[in-house]
């Protein structure tokens, strides 16, 4: 599966008050598309579509589309002659990182080195709070933004309630997931009197200087990267479930790709091979400029060229029968 997400601003605003989100600040529908090469080409027609909608009636940019469908049937054309210049921030490499993960997410790199690319390693000190931060503000704005869902204007209405607060209790605890409830706990508890500046006020401030480092290593005029280049996990995928009894090590899953939530910049995930040992899912990510999602699209062609098929992931089901079985 290849997944994208548009940069803020890039994304037509028609239709968006149909989206129910819990976080305001981080709106950005990043669709997941299946299989190889379709997958890509799905993203890249989906983000025309979202990116050019020039009416209310949402009809795309024609425009647009011949560009990025240009950009993807010829992806190669032109690109040995360019001077691409890939970032490698290593706090997305460092410790923490998974020996199967570095070891799929490596070749890639080289063969785009081998490509006419320079690999440039860069840093981006305020990644280390990026986790922090991320859980903190959404947790925040869930809690505010689903508040509305009491059973009477909005969301379920629990049957027979004794009095009003038994309504909004009975409510909520039926229409929301564990989950939600947990983080709509966390939220309030950060907006509340007393912890705002602690919690809240001080993640937006380490938003910014996120923002601040992702802008001065994607700086051309100053030396900067066209590109940069990271896993999108720092384990390969496991299995549905796993964590359910482990939030936070469910959360610290999340590492490496709620960045580019927080400080608004397109990025694109696709799978890059299968871990030497589990035989799992190793996924990379490509993270670009404000308003580059065409490049992005581009590069994300090329590194799907380079790299041969994944196959088939260990222990993948499919309707209840192995795949072994019915490849076999």
């Amino acid at each position: 599966p290849v997944g994208s997400g548009l940069g803020r601003g890039r994304d037509t605003r028609h239709g968006r008050s149909r989206l129910r989100g819990g976080g305001r600040s981080r709106h950005r529908r990043g669709p997941v598309f299946l299989r190889r090469f379709q997958g890509r080409q799905g993203a890249a027609c989906h983000f025309g579509v979202r990116a050019g909608a020039p009416d209310l009636l949402g009809r795309a940019d024609a425009q647009a589309l011949g560009q990025i469908a240009r950009l993807l049937a010829f992806p190669f054309q032109g690109f040995a002659q360019e001077v691409l210049r890939i970032g490698v921030p290593e706090e997305f490499w460092g410790a923490g990182l998974d020996a199967e993960v570095e070891g799929c997410a490596l070749p890639p790199l080289k063969k785009l080195e081998e490509y006419g690319a320079t690999a440039v390693p860069v840093s981006l000190p305020s990644q280390k709070y990026a986790l922090a931060v991320y859980y903190i503000m959404s947790s925040a704005e869930a809690s505010t933004n689903l508040a509305r869902f009491d059973g009477v204007r909005y969301g379920r209405r629990a049957p027979n309630p004794e009095d009003l607060l038994d309504l909004y209790y009975s409510s909520r605890s039926q229409g929301f997931g564990e989950e939600v409830q947990r983080r709509i706990m966390l939220g309030t508890f950060a907006l509340s009197a007393g912890y705002y500046d602690a919690y809240y006020r001080k993640a937006a401030q380490i938003r910014r200087l996120l923002r601040q480092d992702f802008d001065r290593v994607l700086d051309l005029e100053q030396g900067g990267c066209h590109f940069l280049l990271a896993p999108a996990s720092p384990k390969t995928a496991w299995t549905s479930g796993i964590y359910e009894a482990d939030p936070l090590t469910n959360y610290k899953m999340d590492l490496l790709t709620v960045t580019l939530n927080l400080v608004g910049l397109p990025g694109l995930a696709l799978p890059v091979g299968l871990g030497a040992e589990s035989g799992l899912p190793v996924g990379m990510q490509i993270m670009g400029k404000p308003f580059d999602e065409a490049a992005l699209l581009r590069l994300g062609a090329v590194v799907e060229r380079l790299n041969p098929p994944l196959g088939v992931p260990a222990g993948l089901r499919l309707g209840g029968a192995s795949v072994a079985k019915l490849t076999g």
